[in-house]
């Protein structure tokens, strides 16, 4: 990913463009792209008191449309090339045994977080876990379920072509809904 796209949104705004789950965010961001440009992106979204942020990384800039306060950075060339990063994860972390399950006590999102880690080259050496919520919504006419946990920390990269990979293309499930984005600042720079 190329950009990162900061967005601030009044709730009574965000309501009244019929913003109100992860696929309706999806939705609006996906048409922020050119007809033909190849739509690749992740998204988070985190609720304030009066307002809604959403954070777009993506491998184009976007089409500024006329709702929230919109602004763009690049990411410098050497961003991804730290050794260590505070990080913040947003996950829906789920195991499969014959279908997904969902992974929800402690001792478990310690083993699911340190597995993705080694896996998308980096070892966590700093470590709170959030509660879990629950994310449901309509999409047509199937409910979609998933649990949201919040991993933040300090991760150490091991494999810096890996990690750049998960950093593009996120962890875990859920990613069209907000899910899997991994924010890292790298360790000793300001935030």
């Amino acid at each position: 990913m190329n950009f990162l796209t900061r967005v601030s949104i009044d709730k009574d705004v965000a309501f009244m463009k019929g913003f109100s789950n992860p696929n309706d965010w999806h939705k609006a961001i996906w048409n922020l792209f050119k007809e033909d440009e190849k739509r690749e992106f992740l998204f988070n979204i985190k609720e304030k008191e009066n307002f809604i942020e959403l954070l777009v990384y993506s491998t184009k800039k976007l089409e500024y449309p006329d709702w929230g306060i919109w602004k763009t950075i690049k990411f410098p060339k050497n961003f991804l090339g730290y050794a260590n990063y505070h990080f913040e994860l947003t996950a829906n972390p789920t195991i499969r045994q014959g279908k997904r399950r969902a992974v929800l006590k402690e001792e478990d999102l310690k083993n699911w977080i340190k597995r993705k880690g080694e896996y998308h080259g980096f070892k966590i050496e700093n470590l709170e876990i959030s509660k879990p919520s629950c994310v449901q919504f309509k999409k047509k006419k199937n409910l979609c379920t998933y649990n949201s946990i919040t991993f933040k920390g300090i991760l150490k990269v091991i494999d810096s072509d890996v990690f750049k990979k998960s950093f593009y293309k996120g962890i875990g499930s859920g990613k069209a809904f907000g899910f899997g984005m991994l924010k890292v600042i790298p360790q000793g720079v300001s935030k």
